[in-house]
């Protein structure tokens, strides 16, 4: 993977995409989090 140069623009952005994808999973558990308490 180092062997070939990736531009920082499409690391910013693959970055960016999977922050975004890491809050929705968060938000989602934290969200499904009492009800699965509650349903236990």
């Amino acid at each position: 993977m180092q062997s070939r140069r990736v531009p920082t623009w499409r690391q910013r952005v693959i970055h960016r995409a999977t922050a975004r994808r890491l809050g929705v999973v968060r938000s989602a558990l934290s969200r499904a989090a009492p009800v699965a308490r509650g349903a236990l």
